[in-house]
């Protein structure tokens, strides 16, 4: 088991399959728990751990080491101690020294011999020492690594493991690149030494693979198989936290309907200009982190099966670690002023606790199981409690910022209750559990203008406590060259980029009739280019294999957006003449019903398959490839009889929106264009109902209207167009993010005749159910000669 780089998280992974998977029979190996001497250095049972103690390790009921049919588990690793050079103690690794093999003229694998050995394990830190020890070792025993069975789990395996490549990132440290080419190496030799080896690797993104350079990837490139793991009930990611998809404008106000009302709450203070505002903001985070503490405290003590260990807040401001001693004190200092034992602190807190904890809580049923004090004065005992705990070593804030092992001594979660405020974030080392973390603070300075990709460390499980749960985060960060963005924001542009594409790999995740997957590994980089055409494989030299031939989900509706910067507009001009003769003959406006009951106007007609299929082969995204697999899947339908024809549905607002573009009336839109990305946010829920709903989508359970029901049959697709304007971007627009400014976009700014050059052509569509009710999809390679190979030279 590759765990991270960090020996809290080497330990805290081992402890974990030390009590879910190994057991105490295989941890005390024999020994007499009644003997001090004995267990005095064995782990858990000789630290004292609660957890053992309480049972909480499994236990599998009888002495394993004396059933010969049952192997036992020898741990080559221990609670504190990475994998070392075993020396006179080989025989422990070695399957041919310790009397295991029922027949020694038989390799380890042998039916005869693979039920009778024990099982090694290793869990190891991606530390060039260690790996070179276990290598060293393999090498050095009498057993062939050939013969021998191996699993190797590399968890968090884009970090360290495979030379990964950051697209989002224009300066990568030479150190570090030297460093994960060196650990790369070692695991490539350990498949060597181990050629029966199965490789698994984990990582929390789904597109890792494209962030593999290309130019070092041909050992360490997964190749089989690709499975999308389902979290439970209980884990509240990205879809907890973010209003994924566009939501109506009377909900983002609602902490019952938006996750983004709920938990997120704005940073907004200049600490530069205005370093007092910037304070209060820290102020209200530290408050809202001794409120839920005293919630938890109050519901711990008032009702069974409630129980709260710890309690923490993770801050992060920056990625330099020389500033985190700095921003830790200027928190020590906010938490000195904050009172909470004064009256000013009390009226603070319940305030807060009326205002938000309490409101928030009753906005969704999902809670109920949750109790709350009815009256904030039942809190005061409890909040005093928590403020106990938080500063039960005095200083409620530690710095944990992975420089060195010994940041983490304080934070081990598995000796004592911990409730503090970490500074920190950036360089936890992934994959490490932050224990009962609440609130987050996430502030980034104009000098970290650094990747995004490492997100999310409030997300997690929250057992007891998901109400309360608060992010505290910029919504205004200027970076370094003057530009503004807003972190959440970007946050949830990333966030909807992972949780689209994990729909689709689950979509596609079941194995042909020959039991061969339908998506492998190899074909994760065109998926992903599909979907995020703006991004690109980096190595000059190299390129990825596979090719995405046709894709196609029936009955859903799927945006086409990504349009590239508009240039001397050109292109708009070409696809509003390419969609022109499917506005020709349009309906009288017709009413659409879509989600929550919001309605809208549209003209329709109904066109044949082929004048849509002419249409979009002469609309141009942002990458050629991006609408080509729809287009060859339509084509497809057409030759098997599941796709005739197309309704065109053309939404038709307010009068002063309407203008003759090109010879046809059209409702033009006030839309920005993205900031984080080519083109345009996705279509409106209200859309993608009418259109999933002629589109035969099973399950719909929201009527469309007479309107979408005439329009509906098995052979019929649904294709929306919409209109943005779109003028020339001004030198200032240019230097600012690229966009024209939003006054510019509102009606009472356009010019009396617009041009077709200045119009944007947005297009939705959903295929018939009947063409792919699975969903299907189809691969093909460059290089037909290496058909498994993942990447390939550049021709």
């Amino acid at each position: 088991m590759l765990t991270g780089t960090i020996e809290l998280l080497r330990g805290q992974t081992q402890r974990r399959l030390d009590m879910e998977l190994v057991g105490e029979e295989n941890i005390l190996d024999g020994a007499d728990v009644d003997d001090p001497d004995s267990i005095r250095e064995i782990d858990y049972i000789g630290t004292q751990d609660s957890d053992w103690y309480s049972g909480k390790f499994l236990r599998h009921g009888q002495d394993v080491h004396s059933l010969p049919e049952v192997p036992a588990i020898k741990r080559l690793t221990t609670a504190k101690q990475d994998y070392k050079k075993l020396r006179l103690g080989k025989d422990t690794l070695d399957f041919r020294r310790t009397g295991e093999l029922q027949d020694m003229a038989k390799p380890v694998y042998a039916s005869e011999n693979i039920h009778s050995v024990d099982v090694r394990l290793a869990v190891m830190k991606k530390n060039t020492t260690a790996l070179k020890n276990l290598l060293h070792d393999l090498k050095n025993i009498r057993a062939d690594g050939k013969e021998i069975p191996a699993l190797i789990i590399d968890d968090e395996a884009d970090q360290a493991s495979v030379n990964t490549v950051n697209p989002r990132s224009t300066k990568e440290s030479r150190a570090d690149a030297k460093k994960r080419s060196t650990i790369n190496k070692l695991i490539a030799q350990l498949l060597q030494e181990l050629p029966r080896a199965q490789y698994v690797g984990y990582t929390a993104t789904p597109f890792a693979n494209v962030f593999i350079s290309p130019d070092d990837s041909e050992d360490l490139f997964p190749k089989d198989f690709l499975v999308s793991l389902e979290p439970s009930s209980q884990y509240a990611g990205g879809r907890y936290f973010h209003d994924l998809g566009v939501i109506d404008d009377d909900a983002k106000n609602d902490s019952g309907r938006s996750n983004e009302a709920a938990f997120v709450r704005d940073l907004i203070a200049d600490g530069e200009s205005d370093p007092q505002a910037e304070d209060q903001e820290i102020r209200d985070a530290l408050d809202a982190f001794v409120l839920s503490g005293a919630i938890k405290k109050w519901r711990q003590a008032n009702l069974e099966g409630f129980e709260y260990r710890h309690h923490t807040m993770l801050v992060h401001e920056s990625v330099r670690t020389s500033e985190h001693s700095e921003l830790a004190d200027r928190f020590r200092d906010v938490w000195a002023q904050a009172g909470y034992s004064t009256p000013a602190g009390m009226a603070r807190l319940r305030s807060l606790y009326d205002s938000d904890f309490r409101r928030v809580h009753d906005s969704r049923a999902e809670w109920e199981n949750l109790p709350m004090p009815e009256r904030f004065d039942e809190l005061k005992m409890a909040i005093g409690e928590a403020v106990n705990d938080i500063t039960a070593d005095t200083d409620p804030v530690v710095v944990v910022n992975g420089t060195k092992d010994s940041d983490y001594d304080a934070m081990d979660f598995q000796l004592r209750p911990y409730w503090r405020v970490m500074v920190g974030g950036a360089k936890l080392s992934r994959g490490f559990t932050v224990e009962g973390l609440t609130v987050s603070y996430y502030r980034r300075r104009a000098t970290a203008a650094d990747t995004l990709m490492q997100m999310g460390r409030w997300f997690g499980y929250r057992p007891g406590y998901g109400d309360l749960v608060r992010l505290y985060i910029a919504r205004d960060v200027v970076d370094s060259k003057g530009k503004s963005y807003d972190l959440y924001d970007a946050f949830t542009s990333i966030i909807e980029d992972e949780e689209e594409f994990r729909d689709q790999l689950r979509k596609f995740s079941e194995l042909k009739e020959d039991g061969r997957p339908v998506v492998r590994p190899i074909h994760v980089p065109p998926l992903v280019f599909q979907q995020l055409p703006w991004l690109r494989p980096t190595g000059t030299n190299k390129m990825y294999n596979a090719v995405l031939q046709y894709e196609g989900d029936g009955g859903v509706a799927k945006d086409f957006n990504s349009l590239a910067d508009r240039g001397d507009g050109s292109r708009n001009r070409t696809h509003l003449e390419a969609i022109a003769p499917l506005l020709q003959g349009l309906s009288a406006p017709a009413t659409f019903w879509g989600a929550n009951g919001r309605d809208f106007t549209a003209r329709t007609r109904v066109a044949s398959a082929q004048e849509v299929l002419t249409a979009l082969r002469q609309i141009e995204l942002v990458s050629k490839d991006q609408l080509s697999p729809t287009v060859a899947m339509m084509e497809r339908a057409i030759r098997e009889g599941t796709l005739d024809d197309w309704a065109i549905i053309v939404p038709q607002v307010g009068e002063s929106y309407r203008r003759a573009v090109n010879g046809s009336e059209i409702s033009i839109g006030e839309r920005q264009r993205r900031k984080d990305r080519p083109g345009y946010a996705g279509s409106e829920p209200r859309h993608r109902t009418v259109l999933e709903v002629v589109a035969g989508k099973p399950g719909m359970e929201r009527k469309a209207g007479d309107a979408a029901d005439a329009s509906a049959t098995s052979t019929r697709g649904a294709l929306l167009l919409t209109f943005a304007f779109d003028p020339v971007v001004t030198k200032e627009e240019a230097a600012a993010d690229g966009r024209p400014e939003k006054s510019r976009l509102k009606r009472s700014a356009w010019p009396d005749k617009i041009q077709p050059e200045d119009v944007a052509t947005l297009i939705s569509l959903a295929m018939p159910y009947g063409s792919a009710p699975r969903g299907r999809i189809g691969f093909g390679v460059r290089r037909e000669d290496e058909p498994d190979m993942a990447i390939v030279d550049s021709d």
